[in-house]
């Protein structure tokens, strides 16, 4: 009963898509959070925004990935100690924001106020190993591909705090809709359904001016992750009920960046520890009645060196690694910001 149990586990590549889908939409989330924090502060940057105007400016952020995970524990079915094989994931993300710097629209003098919204694309394809603990039973590969759209906007607040310092803090909600593409590892059947989801989030830290060209930022985060998968029957009558994941995480992100000069070219290099503690995790779904669910590590530790390079007046380019591990995955994630002047000044 346990192989069998396995092996309809196997077979679910729902709960893998899904965990998948909604942990890159929290990172993307995060990228223009920190793009916004970032530029505000001056960390990593020596020029904050493209302005179109003198009250509001543009950029854009993209990012590409592969997890490796080691697979899901299982509960469900009358059966505890199942597992998933492991599985790799691909993302790739782009989302573009506009933002309003409000503290100088409407003459705000103590504080500093910005308003942004964004809007984008991304996609995620996860694909199951065809083995568990080395064995190799199922005649096909599990696969699952997303494609969504996310929507969202943020409020950023600031406040001087002594000579070059700076205390910040950001809440952000953003929506994401789509639908996702699945073929079960043991049956080859395949279906797809929508998918629909929200991230709220918020940041609150402190900067520190070090010495004229080096900064320290102290930051800690909080989120909530709440992602649905719609029922729906495979092409060869398989029934999976609604699908949920609900993850909540708290973390803390301490950074250090400086600027050089390099011919006619700032270079901007920075650096950021991550330690992020999950909490209230939990990815559930059913398969002809029954229903299982997934369990994931807790804890995760990562680090990211980034890069920003004033090209010209008018083009700034961004580029970062972004390394992320835990007891039962290891994500590599490279990440793109773009900032060009439209035009004003």
């Amino acid at each position: 009963q346990l192989v069998s149990f396995e092996r309809e586990t196997v077979s679910v590549p729902t709960n893998i898509s899904n965990g998948a889908t909604a942990s890159q939409a929290g990172e993307n989330v995060e990228d223009v959070n920190n793009e916004l924090s970032d530029a505000a502060t001056g960390f990593g940057k020596q020029r904050g925004r493209t302005q179109i105007s003198p009250t509001f400016g543009v950029f854009s952020t993209g990012q590409f990935g592969r997890t490796y995970h080691d697979g899901y524990r299982v509960r469900g079915g009358g059966t505890s100690g199942a597992v998933t094989p492991a599985f790799t994931g691909d993302s790739f993300s782009v989302i573009g924001t506009g933002e309003l710097d409000a503290s100088a629209q409407f003459n705000l003098e103590d504080i500093g106020l910005r308003i942004s919204a964004f809007g984008g694309y991304a996609q995620n394809y996860v694909q199951l190993d065809r083995s568990v603990d080395g064995v190799n039973f199922t005649p096909f590969v599990g696969t699952g591909f997303n494609e969504s759209g996310i929507f969202g906007g943020s409020v950023l607040v600031s406040k001087i705090a002594g000579e070059g310092n700076l205390n910040y803090g950001l809440v952000s909600a953003a929506g994401i809709f789509g639908s996702t593409n699945i073929r079960a590892a043991d049956t080859g059947g395949r279906g797809s359904y929508g998918t629909q989801g929200v991230v709220i989030s918020g940041k609150a830290g402190r900067n520190l001016a070090v010495s004229d060209n080096v900064r320290l930022d102290v930051r800690f985060g909080a989120a909530f992750n709440h992602f649905h998968g719609d029922g729906f029957t495979d092409d060869l009558g398989t029934r999976y009920g609604s699908s949920t994941v609900t993850a909540g995480q708290v973390s803390f992100e301490p950074g250090v960046s400086t600027a050089v000069l390099l011919g006619d070219v700032v270079v901007s290099p920075s650096a950021r520890l991550l330690f992020i503690q999950r909490v209230g995790n939990d990815n559930s779904a059913s398969v002809n009645g029954t229903s299982f669910t997934f369990e994931d590590a807790d804890f995760t530790l990562g680090g990211q060196v980034a890069t920003t390079f004033d090209v010209t007046d008018r083009l700034a380019a961004g580029i970062a690694v972004e390394g992320r591990v835990s007891e039962d995955d290891r994500t590599l994630l490279g990440k793109l910001s773009l900032t060009y002047l439209f035009g004003g000044g």
